[in-house]
């Protein structure tokens, strides 16, 4: 029977889903009223039957944005802050695949955009830092989408912006690029959610300044970025040793770029080098070492965000180009 499907299989096998419950195209949360500035209902196209290594179009988010970052709690993914016309914003919305719809979450505690990666924990979804409408902040949020509570915790030591996080054996790692804080160097710190304490871990490399990145089988993963120029690197940090490590080169140097770790591996999407943008995928397997090439994204894009829920790998939101405004388009990947 359709219930007991996979939420996979009921993501895929949907022919059409017309978002319709509420003016705007959003389904509202419980206790929450539509948003009624929204545009209007999105039709999603997730079709069945699509050929392996193929891209189809999901439900567009209900409007357009930058600079944000996403987390997936039971299947569904959660879009958290980030930037409309270069403004930072508190929006949260969450997107279910399954029955392709939107719906509001309670914003952030404060306007962020470029927040350094967003991670889970024990079912909860952990934020750092990012910038309000001046300074870059320190500050961590967490959220629970059981109680749909956000709360404050210790601040990061120092001020981080358009960094990566992960969570690995239970704890927070957070990856400040060099450009991100008055000291000029990067920095990794560790955060334990049992102490609310922060560690200061050893020196990253550098250049990695809104870079992509993920945990794989215990370690840190940090690809591309933008330093002197665009990076192509791919550094490796393991929690046991404390130890950063070169591995090989992505083949195209980008910053801007999507992370997500999906099948077991690290999978960087678009970005740009500022004078090209891409529509490029690009996947780094830590058991060989090597990086090989999948279906080029429909849209080519950056500023924009990845995540992975029940088998499939979004593409959401971003820029298309330097003069454009943010999109809402939500790209889906079909293995």
């Amino acid at each position: 029977m359709f219930y007991s499907l996979s939420r996979r299989t009921q993501a895929v096998a949907l022919l059409i889903a017309v978002v319709g419950c509420t003016q705007d195209g959003l389904a509202p949360s419980a206790g929450e009223k539509p948003n009624q500035s929204q545009p209007p209902a999105h039709t999603a196209t997730v079709l069945p039957g699509l050929p392996p290594n193929s891209w189809s179009v999901a439900t567009a988010m209900p409007s357009g944005r930058e600079a944000f970052v996403t987390a997936t709690v039971n299947g569904v993914i959660y879009a958290i802050g980030g930037a409309v016309g270069g403004k930072a914003i508190d929006t949260v919305q969450a997107y279910d695949p399954v029955m392709h719809t939107w719906s509001n979450r309670p914003r952030l505690p404060r306007r962020r955009k470029d927040p350094s990666g967003a991670a889970v924990i024990n079912g909860e979804i952990y934020v750092t830092g990012g910038q309000d409408s001046i300074f870059i902040t320190k500050t961590l949020f967490v959220y629970n989408p059981a109680t749909k509570l956000w709360k404050w915790k210790k601040s990061l030591p120092v001020p981080s912006r358009a960094g990566v996080s992960v969570a690995i054996g239970g704890k927070l790692y957070v990856y400040t690029p060099e450009g991100a804080v008055y000291q000029g160097a990067a920095h990794l710190h560790r955060y334990d959610p049992d102490t609310d304490r922060w560690t200061e871990l050893a020196t990253p490399p550098s250049g990695h300044e809104r870079g992509a990145g993920g945990a794989i089988n215990g370690k840190f993963y940090l690809a591309g970025g933008v330093g002197t120029g665009s990076s192509n690197s791919l550094h490796m940090y393991n929690p046991a040793t404390n130890q950063w490590k070169s591995r090989p080169s992505m083949p195209t140097a980008r910053f801007d770029a999507a992370g997500a770790v999906y099948q077991g591996k690290l999978w960087v999407l678009g970005g740009t080098n500022d004078i090209d943008d891409y529509d490029i995928v690009q996947v780094y397997d830590p058991t060989s070492k090597s990086w090989t090439t999948k279906t080029h994204m429909p849209t080519k894009r950056f500023s924009f965000a990845a995540s992975v829920a029940d088998g499939l790998l979004y593409a959401l939101g971003g820029r298309i180009d330097a003069t454009s405004t943010a999109i809402a388009t939500n790209e889906v990947y079909i293995p």
